[in-house]
């Protein structure tokens, strides 16, 4: 029993570590296990005020005492695809759908393809409480499996993993996101090489992973070309920049972690060659120039729900000619601004970006968005230093160059707004209405907007305004030329 020690093991729907074995005072002999969630427990590995296990969380409520009856083992990996992928069908003879039989076409030839392990190419065992125990025949088995999703399992040991890969010479994908692994790997540099020679694809992500153990890894991956290191709680990249593994990462997830500096990022992913880097979900601020590389090889790049604030920083990653395809909503970015708003300022500094936070840019969309950015910053523009506005908007010099300079928007008086309504009324037939216009509207908008209060559906050019009998004829003029005062009745002709 003592032998159990650090196993992982699965009471309820609850999965935990085995701490100790042993009796516990004059009750019997129990488990204590250091819960996953450190909320679950109890107590922290003491009974009645004395210490029986050390836990790694200080919470006080991480551990419980659990009878041996209660725990379940897991179980090996063939045992965990045969449940799974070789189960009959739930679909017989007196299975009916609204009273009429149903009969699954192709069941069985899709069940024989199950039946024989020696075809599968891509297994998931997610949830499937996987154990450490490895049968020695695994690759004699499984000769054709290419991926195997073990998230979430039983495993507690890293030859575990290792002895899996080192079976299955070609698995090219492996997911073990949510396992709970010691912090050190334990195995030699040419036995990691060997098992994982032929990885392309790495999930390891919401999990316990030290830097010191991921770059062991990705040592032992030359052929890596997706990879997911999400949610692991990293505040730094250092190590693994400082590996200067050579590397041609088509994909590189970092989401969810706390990673707060740009000099890294840029560092990796110019290190590892990466084409598509998401960085979402972590601590990234402003950056200065001098941190920006001259080339960089991104083609899309997703920062949402970072701190970026600063216009001159989307700026520079507009400078990166390959990078076509960005996110990144849920910065800090335009405070203030409606979210079309937000997306016009961020399509002006990123002037080579295709694809923008999901939906393609227009052609049509850009000149819009030139013109609002413009308009937008006209004031601060004509009010702040030249070199200092230019620092923070680097685009819009280039913008008045190519649609000239924008006045800034005048400041709305509303008295002044009410001084030039007027109140007119207009007759047609028998009908009156009532109007307010503008000064500065033409008589052409003032006969629609009449035509539209009487419901008369007629073609506006043969309609006629007139004031005591005089038609006026040029209803192309505001009201303002045609001197209309407020109370001032006008009669509507067809």
């Amino acid at each position: 029993m003592a032998d159990n020690i650090g196993k992982r093991v699965q009471i309820g729907s609850h999965k935990g570590t085995i701490r100790f074995f042993g009796p516990v005072a004059d009750t019997g002999e129990w488990y204590g296990v250091e819960w996953d969630d450190n909320s679950r427990g109890k107590h922290n590995g003491t009974h009645k005020g004395n210490r029986v296990f050390e836990t790694k969380s200080t919470s006080e409520t991480a551990a419980s005492f659990i009878k041996p009856r209660k725990i379940e083992w897991g179980q090996d990996i063939v045992t965990a695809i045969k449940q799974r992928y070789t189960t009959g069908s739930l679909i017989d003879d007196s299975t009916t759908l609204h009273g009429v039989q149903v009969q699954l076409v192709g069941e069985a030839k899709v069940s024989n393809q199950l039946q024989d392990l020696s075809t599968l190419q891509e297994v998931v065992l997610r949830d499937c409480n996987v154990n450490d125990i490895v049968p020695q025949d695994l690759g004699v088995q499984l000769p054709a499996l290419r991926a195997l999703d073990l998230s979430n399992c039983l495993i507690s040991q890293w030859t575990t993993i290792v002895e899996i890969c080192r079976q299955l010479p070609l698995l090219e994908s492996l997911i073990i996101t949510q396992n709970v692994l010691p912090d050190d790997i334990g195995i030699e540099p040419e036995v990691l090489d060997s098992a994982f020679a032929g990885i392309k694809r790495f999930l390891a992500c919401n999990m316990p992973l030290s830097l010191t153990t991921a770059v062991q890894l990705l040592t032992s991956m030359p052929q890596l070309e997706d990879l997911h290191l999400c949610e692991l709680g990293w505040n730094t990249l250092q190590p693994l920049v400082e590996a200067d593994l050579t590397r041609h990462l088509k994909l590189f997830n970092l989401y969810g972690n706390q990673i707060s500096s740009w000099s890294q990022v840029f560092a990796l992913a110019q290190s590892y060659h990466v084409e598509v880097l998401l960085a979402n979900q972590n601590q990234l601020g402003d950056f200065e120039d001098a941190q920006v590389p001259t080339t960089l090889p991104l083609k899309a790049l997703s920062i949402g729900g970072n701190r970026l604030q600063s216009w001159r920083c989307v700026w520079q990653l507009g400078r990166f000619k390959d990078l076509v395809d960005i996110k990144l909503r849920n910065n800090c970015l335009g405070q203030g601004l409606k979210e079309s708003e937000l997306r016009k300022c961020v399509l002006v500094n990123l002037p080579n970006v295709r694809v923008l936070n999901g939906s393609t840019v227009t052609a049509r969309e850009r000149l819009v968005a030139d013109r609002f950015y413009l308009a937008h910053f006209a004031t601060l523009y004509q009010t702040v230093e030249a070199d200092a506005f230019h620092q923070l908007h680097p685009m819009y010099k280039q913008l008045v160059e190519k649609h000239g300079a924008v006045d800034a928007p005048v400041h709305v008086n509303h008295d002044s707004i009410r001084q030039r309504l007027l109140s007119l009324q207009v007759q047609y037939d028998d009908t009156q209405v009532n109007l307010f216009v503008c000064k500065d509207q033409t008589l052409r908008e003032i006969i629609r907007t009449a035509c539209l209060k009487l419901g008369l559906n007629v073609n506006y050019s043969h309609c006629h305004l007139a004031r005591h009998g005089t038609v006026f004829e040029d209803v192309m003029k505001s009201a303002h030329f045609h001197n209309l005062q407020a109370g001032d009745q006008l009669v509507l002709t067809v």
